[in-house]
């Protein structure tokens, strides 16, 4: 069974009930590529489909939440901005930003700082997975509801420590005695 979502002026899609059963990968369902496939590179680092995923995930909601905040219930995501881009072409650059961001961020807090993921975080997060597993009573179940945010238990482990490591390099770096801390003058 399948419904088409109401023609717009951007392209239109179809929405299919899928058997998650079978699934096994979201990623490679969603966007064709296995999470792994290097999407981009910044830095020397790699940006993979999982991470652009997450993020591209990321924006889109963001985007549908401020159009339902102005009392719009659907976005054109086809809609021409006035410069040639869509809705959906800002989305994507977004994820890409993101993806480039936390990926370039995190490696150099790690190897050019040798800084590390805050633990305590970490196993706060794990707390986290394990309870959801426990309110959906198995591990297949609370799977199912991470990748309603593109993501896995792993990347989200992964998502977390990128934050961490990316809160500890902006105080290294910014913060008060940090390398590059403001002086007054400038943040006045």
């Amino acid at each position: 069974e399948s419904d088409t979502a109401p023609e717009a002026s951007g392209p239109s899609f179809t929405v299919e009930d899928v058997d998650l059963s079978v699934l096994t990968e979201p990623v490679e369902f969603v966007c064709g590529l296995a999470p792994e496939t290097v999407v981009a590179k910044v830095g020397g680092h790699d940006v993979t489909a999982d991470m652009l995923m997450y993020w591209f995930n990321y924006a889109a909601t963001y985007t549908m939440q401020q159009y339902y905040y102005m009392g719009q219930t659907e976005v054109d995501w086809g809609a021409d901005l006035g410069d040639g881009t869509t809705i959906a072409d800002t989305v994507l650059d977004s994820a890409l930003e993101l993806a480039a961001y936390y990926t370039l961020m995190s490696a150099k807090a790690r190897d050019e700082y040798g800084l590390s993921a805050d633990e305590g975080e970490l196993e706060k997060l794990r707390e986290e997975i394990d309870g959801v597993k426990t309110r959906f009573g198995d591990e297949t179940k609370a799977e199912h509801y991470l990748w309603m945010s593109m993501t896995n238990a792993g990347q989200y482990e992964e998502l977390v420590a990128s934050s961490s490591l990316e809160a500890q390099l902006q105080e290294k770096l910014f913060g008060e005695g940090g390398e590059r801390e403001p002086t007054d003058a400038e943040i006045l």
